[in-house]
């Protein structure tokens, strides 16, 4: 029967008609402060119980709204750290690449640098071989040139001789030193 008195509305009612009824009877003499006081203790507990889910709430709402950005925040953290050491194996990768390529870089310079020397080296000795055959050729057309000259002031002054006195002595030496060149030239081709 008095399972109504446990909301704390009624009883909070009962309780301040209850005070209000004895203080009219008399039965509690009140001063001036004293009701001043027994009002704003009313008052405060009018507010705390008409209010107290309302702050609640809020009060809740609002930790909610903390709980939420305390939890975007370490989300945003934890991939910013993501990130970072993302970027950091990215670094690492990169310096490991750049000093395979510079390693790599410097082999196919040092290739590149000895088949060019080479190339140098073969085209230096061609074109060394080319002027020597060259040189070569020019000495032993000179000397063609100074023996067929020679050859000719010889025969010009053999004729000269043989068409002047003592020809036909000059002609019979002459017949028999060609016959004993060319039978030694015969001779050393038989060899």
């Amino acid at each position: 029967m008095l399972s109504f008195l446990q909301n704390k509305h009624v009883t909070l009612t009962l309780l301040v008609f209850l005070v209000a009824i004895l203080t009219t009877r008399q039965f509690i003499i009140v001063h001036d402060e004293t009701l001043v006081l027994l009002c704003f203790v009313l008052f405060l507990t009018f507010l705390y119980v008409a209010l107290k889910d309302m702050v609640t709430a809020t009060f809740n709402d609002r930790a909610l709204q903390i709980e939420k950005e305390f939890n975007d925040l370490y989300s945003l953290k934890e991939q910013t750290l993501q990130l970072l050491a993302n970027h950091h194996e990215k670094q690492v990768s990169l310096l490991s690449e750049i000093d395979s390529l510079m390693l790599f870089t410097k082999s196919e310079v040092n290739n590149i640098i000895q088949t060019r020397q080479a190339a140098l080296r073969s085209k230096l000795i061609a074109e060394f071989r080319n002027k020597l055959n060259t040189a070569l050729k020019k000495e032993d057309a000179f000397f063609q040139f100074i023996q067929q000259s020679t050859n000719n002031i010889v025969m010009n002054n053999i004729l000269e001789n043989i068409n002047g006195s003592g020809g036909d002595i000059l002609k019979a030496t002459s017949f028999e030193e060609g016959i004993r060149i060319l039978e030694e030239g015969a001779n050393a081709t038989e060899e």
